[in-house]
């Protein structure tokens, strides 16, 4: 592996920093260095090196020791101390053999010593090793930081794809309740278009008793047509929801809004999910107090449905399914809770729950037997988000009484 690194280095692309006072040896490592045809830059003293360096970035360092005004252990301290100049590997020149002197260098940061009088065969290995080490660090920084911006890039798109999947999930639900107010919506239709025929058959049959006749189809045209409205207003509220809800998430503009402001709208949106509206008991315990925070609206909201969400998804066999939703604050954030009554989460599955891809629910598109089903990107979508905004969440499980989830985002300060 060494001879591979070592391999790659170009010395006419590759700049060393000779620092010594005595002209003499620094013409002999010019020397050395030039035949070897590496790039040579010249300071005379410890000022003149530092003001180099920052200039033009070295590869590589030799320093020596002894220089008047500034020695050599006080420009390699400073060099070390400055983030532009850290990584700069530093090789001491010098005619002293005492340990002490060395374990000195090595503290403050040098990476080597070759000493007085110099050896040209010393000289190059030394520099060819260490360059050959900062050319494998140079790249394991770069592989880092590109594997950095890889998972961020990453962790964004699954985040998206978590609040697409999370947000089909829903409309899904809310779809399958339109099918209960339409099915309504046909029979009375049905049963008014009867009641029309029965109008007109008691008309032309002249009967004596026509207008009782009529007044009873009447008064059950008002129901059927009351029924129909009814209906049409449900209809309308889930449609504008829906509406209202595909232009909140439509905004990734970060603003101070009011928590509780978001989590109501949430609720309204929610309550289009008949089951969540009809079959779950719901403890609403929202603050009095405004719980300012700084956070793009639609963010809150993805977490607020993926908990909601896999509540619901506990209480599925529930038959008493009950739901907390809580708010407050204390000195530096504001929170709010979901709690179910469901089967609660072993301890082993707690460890993994924030793991991207991990779900104990059917994969969507598997047959699941009408059994929830979950993309294993939620609770990890819902952490990533949290981060970006320096908050964090907690989870609280007991086996046979339920989970509780705590979402914690810093407090939004408005003098």
């Amino acid at each position: 592996m060494t001879q591979l690194i070592t391999s790659l280095i170009k010395p006419e692309e590759t700049l060393i920093l000779v620092v010594d006072d005595i002209p003499d040896n620094v013409q002999l490592i010019g020397q050395i260095l030039a035949g070897e045809k590496y790039r040579i830059a010249v300071a005379t003293n410890g000022k003149q090196a530092i003001s180099v360096a920052e200039k033009s970035k070295p590869d590589l360092v030799l320093l020596d020791i002894m220089m008047p005004d500034m020695d050599g252990y006080e420009v390699c301290k400073f060099m070390k101390s400055k983030l532009n100049m850290s990584n700069i590997p530093i090789i001491f020149l010098t005619a002293k053999t005492e340990s002490t002197d060395k374990i000195k260098g090595f503290e403050i940061g040098a990476a080597d010593y070759i000493t007085k009088p110099f050896d040209a065969m010393e000289v190059l290995a030394r520099v060819k090793t260490h360059l050959g080490l900062k050319l494998a660090i140079d790249r394991v920084n770069e592989y880092n930081l590109n594997l950095e911006i890889m998972l961020h890039e990453r962790t964004k798109e699954l985040i998206q794809i978590e609040r697409h999947a999370a947000f089909s999930l829903m409309i899904q639900g809310i779809i399958h309740n339109f099918k209960n107010p339409i099915t309504n919506l046909m029979w009375n239709s049905d049963f008014l278009s009867m009641q029309n025929a029965k109008i007109k058959s008691v008309i032309s049959s002249k009967d004596v008793n026509a207008l009782e006749k009529i007044e009873e189809i009447s008064q059950n045209f008002e129901h059927n047509n009351s029924m129909i409205m009814s209906t049409l207003r449900q209809l309308t509220t889930m449609i504008n929801s829906l509406m209202a809800k595909s232009r909140s998430d439509k905004s990734n503009v970060h603003e101070i809004i009011d928590l509780n402001y978001i989590l109501n709208g949430e609720l309204d949106f929610m309550n289009s999910d008949l089951d969540f509206k009809n079959n779950i008991t719901k403890d609403i315990q929202l603050s009095d107090e405004k719980l300012l925070i700084e956070i793009a609206p639609s963010d809150v909201s993805q977490i607020f449905q993926n908990l909601i969400r896999n509540a619901m998804d506990a209480l599925s066999q529930s038959t008493d399914p009950q739901i907390t939703i809580s708010t407050g604050r204390n000195k530096s954030d504001v929170w709010f809770k979901i709690s179910d009554n469901g089967p609660g989460i072993k301890q082993s599955i707690i460890k993994k729950i924030f793991d991207p891809f991990f779900t104990t629910k059917s994969k969507i598109g598997e047959n699941s037997d009408n059994k929830p089903t979950g993309t294993g990107l939620g609770l990890h979508s819902c952490n990533e988000i949290l981060k970006s905004y320096s908050g964090k969440i907690e989870v609280d499980s007991q086996l046979g009484s339920g989970t509780s989830f705590t979402i914690y985002l810093p407090l939004k300060n408005v003098n």
